[in-house]
């Protein structure tokens, strides 16, 4: 966030940011009053419900795919920055390399977790854990900068920087739709709404509201309080914003990877309720033979193969095709909007405001889908084109 804060500035930023919280939260109000309207209990089964099996299954397969890109990433995260810490503390040797912290952090904590959780009910406790972790992570990069080397403050730049490097167009638009990909929640709306209870379901709009007001702040926080520390230097991985080997650098490294070993499970789970849907099962219908399996076979093989894939992944073409297919899946905005219109036609034609709003709304989308494919696709073909090659993306 400090980096993108750089790139695209305070005012834009702050712009991009709110109008991201008004289309998301509308988004998905949208998302569930279609629900009701059509009695289904999931975001697939309102695609079903309006365009039919055929779609339904389209829609599924690609957020299974999209979601399950993001694993091996995590996966990476976790290996990568894991063995800067234990290589230092414990030595060089195989259980302190990548491969080795991705497969003994990963596997044997996060892979139970995943065995657990069959409902959203079942997120509730890692998802305070890990939302925990973020928080005090915040906490201390907002304060470590000053303690361990007395930072000089920089001004935040009211509009974007006039380092030469950072006016490139695509850096713009990467930092700019990167904003609107930190509070996409869409794809979990409908399902999380359904095991709300009866008594509290009236209230979903205003859990959305605040949660989402909770992610602007705390994206907002860490961009004007890292940029305040590092200025323009600062960089998109907050780990290499510190000295390697100093206190801040293993506390920050530390608290990422507590952060990701228990958010894995949660993205895994929606991962998996978009698998299931294709062949119409919901998790809680499979015995626990079947669930066992089933979670093995989708979280296993992709979680053991990023291990033995370099740090800087394979000539940087996988962290293309996650950013690409990242961008596609800016859809979330559109469809929500083109459902609701489905459900109440006659009430969309008849409010000239409610039109425009879903107008705005489905360019919006389309402005981020369509500017994020731009720009990761030109950074990728500069970088391949740079001395670092492909891998330098």
């Amino acid at each position: 966030m400090p980096q993108a804060l750089a790139r695209v500035g305070s005012v834009p930023m702050v712009l991009i940011m709110i109008a991201t919280v008004l289309v998301v939260f509308a988004t998905s109000v949208m998302l569930v009053r279609s629900a009701e309207k059509f009695r289904v209990t999931s975001f697939s089964g309102l695609v079903g419900a309006v365009a039919g099996t055929y779609w339904k299954k389209v829609f599924d397969l690609f957020m299974f795919i999209q979601l399950l890109l993001v694993t091996p990433i995590f996966v990476n995260i976790v290996g990568n920055l894991g063995e800067r810490n234990f290589s230092q503390w414990f030595g060089e040797h195989w259980a302190t390399s990548y491969q080795g912290c991705a497969l003994l952090l990963v596997i044997p904590v996060g892979f139970p977790i995943v065995l657990s959780t069959r409902t959203f009910a079942d997120t509730l406790f890692i998802s305070v854990i890990s939302l925990t972790t973020m928080v005090i992570l915040m906490l201390y990069v907002a304060i470590a900068p000053w303690v361990e080397t007395g930072a000089v403050v920089y001004s935040p730049p009211l509009w974007a920087s006039n380092n030469e490097e950072q006016q490139h167009s695509s850096y713009f638009l990467q930092a700019a739709v990167s904003v609107c990909f930190a509070i996409l929640v869409q794809y979990a709306v409908v399902e999380s709404w359904v095991f709300m209870k009866p008594a509290a379901k009236p209230h979903f709009p205003l859990a959305v509201g605040l949660a989402l007001a909770f992610n602007a702040f705390a994206c907002l926080f860490m961009a004007f309080l890292g940029y305040v520390a590092f200025g323009d230097r600062g960089k998109a991985n907050i780990c290499d914003n510190f000295p390697k080997f100093s206190m801040a650098a293993q506390t920050v490294q530390t608290l990422v990877v507590l952060h990701e070993l228990f958010y894995i499970p949660i993205n895994f789970f929606v991962t998996q309720l978009y698998f299931l849907s294709l062949f119409n099962i919901h998790p809680t219908q499979l015995s626990t033979r079947s669930y066992i399996l089933t979670a093995s076979l989708l979280f296993l093989p992709p979680a053991i193969a990023m291990s033995f894939v370099p740090p800087k992944d394979v000539l940087g073409a996988f962290s293309y095709l996650v950013d690409a297919t990242g961008a596609v899946g800016a859809f979330v905005i559109i469809l929500p909007v083109l459902l609701y219109v489905a459900a109440f036609k006659k009430d969309v034609c008849n409010s000239y405001g409610t039109l425009a709003s879903c107008v705005f709304y489905v360019l919006f989308g389309i402005t981020v889908m369509a500017g994020g494919l731009y720009a990761v696709t030109v950074l990728f073909l500069q970088a391949c084109n740079s001395e670092g090659g492909c891998s330098s993306y």
